[in-house]
C-alpha cells in the first residue's frame, strides 16, 4: 500500500514554497557485489508509485537516505517526489 502525503519543499533558485508528494518506499537488505567481485552487505529501496530500485553499500541510515535521495534524481516519470521509508 502506498502512501501519498503533501510535503512543502522549498525552490532553492526561486525562493518559492513547492508541493511534493510523500510516496512510500520499500527498504530491503540485500547483498551487493562490489568494485573488486566481493558481495557486501547492502540495502534496496523500491518506489511503491512506479516500482523503480535503488540500492546502496551499507545497511545503515545514511545508506538508505542515499536510496531515497538516488529515487528522486532518477524517478522514471520525472515527477519531483519526496521518498519516506515505508511504515510497517
Amino acid at each position: 500500500m502506498s502512501t501519498l502525503r503533501c510535503n512543502l519543499g522549498v525552490d532553492m533558485k526561486n525562493n518559492l514554497q513547492i508541493k511534493r508528494d510523500e510516496v512510500a518506499c520499500q527498504i530491503t537488505k540485500i547483498r551487493i557485489r562490489n568494485a573488486n567481485g566481493f558481495f557486501t552487505d547492502g540495502v534496496q529501496a523500491v518506489c511503491s508509485k512506479c516500482g523503480q530500485m535503488s540500492d546502496s553499500y551499507g545497511t545503515g541510515e545514511k545508506s538508505i537516505k542515499r536510496c531515497l535521495a538516488v529515487l528522486h534524481d532518477t524517478c522514471l516519470n520525472n515527477e519531483d517526489n519526496f521518498y519516506i521509508v515505508e511504515k510497517e
